[in-house]
């Protein structure tokens, strides 16, 4: 039986990360089953420059836009406590013969609903799991604003294990399904990796490939610190000779340090056409790693830490870099990659 699917998450309608392009595609392959999709869509999200990266939405889904009154990027659970009532009151519109479609730690606003639900876990936050990579100084200030927050995240915890017991739950990754397990042990959970369009990534590739303007090298997705941008600037040094490549929505303009480029968010296709290496070097807990997933798909050589499900994308034990955040283990993965590339 063919039902309407409500699509609902904070970022949702944006490509500012792996789950939202992984849920869109879901949401398209639901569409081609037969079912019809609508989507609320959050006007005003916080965080990620997200605005500047709005999806064209297929104009057979139905779009309803709302503004929520507040939104805190920093204190997610805290939001979710403050917003709470106020989209209650918006969700509440939609009740009917129709399946919820939710991810990330929004999802627990549907603890009061009903009907059918389907709760893809896709990141640790979503879990309320807590993970602090910092190094210097802003360890002990993200511990601080953590334990601010650490009362709210109760009252999230409460919500969300209602909203998953009686959900269907999909996760994106081994890696993930153990933590959702461990943390609200649902009735019905299962893996699916995320989908990728392959046909679309090869002709955005073939066709930034022709446009090349800059040399090939080693290509880096992520400008924070949870994503190893340190061990990265750390290679970059240790191989004076080599190009990297740097890419984040945070960048407005491109800017170059040494033998380092930082690049403005660009599509995949043009993002792997620089690559002779993608480099994943993540000292957080990654769920899954679209962009390692990606690069295979091309055939471009990979290296991932072993940090949570990054190793599930790869297929060679030497793709992945243990210790995780060792940076000499680093320069001895990626030479021994920059060497294979030689003999090639």
């Amino acid at each position: 039986m063919k039902s309407a699917i409500i699509v609902f998450s904070k970022y949702f309608g944006y490509r500012v990360g792996g789950a939202e392009i992984s849920m869109f595609e879901m949401a398209k392959k639901f569409e081609r089953e037969g079912h019809h999709i609508s989507v609320l869509l959050n006007t005003a999200p916080k965080g990620y420059n997200a605005k500047r990266y709005q999806f064209d939405m297929p104009k057979s889904w139905s779009v309803h836009e709302y503004k929520p009154a507040f939104q805190f990027t920093r204190f997610p659970f805290l939001e979710f406590v403050f917003l709470y009532p106020f989209m209650q009151r918006f969700i509440r519109q939609f009740e009917g013969d129709v399946i919820w479609l939710s991810y990330g730690y929004w999802a627990a606003m549907l603890s009061w609903s009903r009907q059918q639900k389907i709760v893809s876990f896709r990141d640790v936050t979503s879990i309320g799991c807590y993970e602090n990579v910092n190094t210097d100084w802003r360890w002990f200030i993200k511990l601080f604003l953590w334990l601010c927050e650490y009362p709210a995240l109760f009252i999230w915890h409460h919500h969300m294990k209602r909203t998953v017991q009686k959900a269907k739950v999909i996760t994106n990754s081994e890696f993930i399904k153990s933590k959702v397990m461990s943390s609200f042990n649902p009735a019905e959970i299962s893996v699916i990796y995320p989908e990728i369009d392959q046909q679309s990534l090869r002709e955005q590739h073939s066709h930034a490939i022709e446009n090349l303007e800059f040399e090939k090298g080693v290509v880096h997705v992520g400008a924070s610190q949870s994503k190893g941008l340190d061990i990265t600037l750390h290679l970059a040094q240790q191989f004076p000779e080599q190009i990297f490549h740097v890419f984040d929505r945070k960048y407005t303009a491109l800017s170059k340090h040494q033998n380092v480029y930082f690049h403005p968010w660009s599509n995949s296709g043009r993002i792997f056409a620089l690559a002779d290496v993608v480099i994943v070097p993540s000292r957080c807990n990654e769920a899954y790693g679209r962009v390692s997933a990606e690069a295979r798909c091309l055939s471009i050589p990979v290296l991932v830490s072993g940090k949570g499900g990054l190793p599930e994308t790869v297929s060679d034990k030497d793709d992945v870099v243990i210790p995780p955040v060792d940076k000499q283990a680093w320069v001895r993965a990626l030479s021994n990659k920059l060497d294979g590339l030689t003999k090639k």
